[in-house]
């Protein structure tokens, strides 16, 4: 009977840091859908808030969250201060793929639901 084995995250993390990240823009060609870049603004927040999704680092919010299709990435200019936090507060969330390795402030992840992350989750070196 083989073992189970349990990874810690900062394992996970350093695997999932050598993906490509050429991948997290643009469109599909094979999709009809296009996938949209969207950036987490204004520092601690709730996912489904619109106001902190934007297409730009830095800029203003009003996009809807993310979908499946979508890839999202928290970066310096994501506005994090130590205690910030990032909540997945309804249940069906996804995004393609999830970049936190230019982020700063140190914030938490809290999912009070599962995130369907379909294809990369990068992490920030340490």
């Amino acid at each position: 009977m083989k073992k189970s084995m349990i990874y810690p995250l900062y394992l996970v993390c350093l695997i999932a840091f050598a993906l490509p990240t050429s991948s997290l823009a643009g469109h599909n060609s094979n999709s009809t859908t296009t996938t949209r870049l969207l950036y987490w603004v204004g520092g601690t927040g709730d996912w489904t808030d619109p106001l902190h999704w934007s297409l730009s680092s830095g800029g203003t919010g009003g996009q809807l969250p993310p979908t499946s299709e979508d890839d999202v990435v928290f970066d310096i200019q994501s506005g994090f201060v130590p205690g910030d936090m990032v909540v997945v507060d309804a249940n069906l969330q996804a995004c393609k793929s999830m970049d936190w390795h230019l982020v700063t402030g140190m914030p938490a992840f809290s999912c009070m639901y599962p995130i369907n992350i379909t294809a990369a989750f990068i992490c920030r070196r340490t």
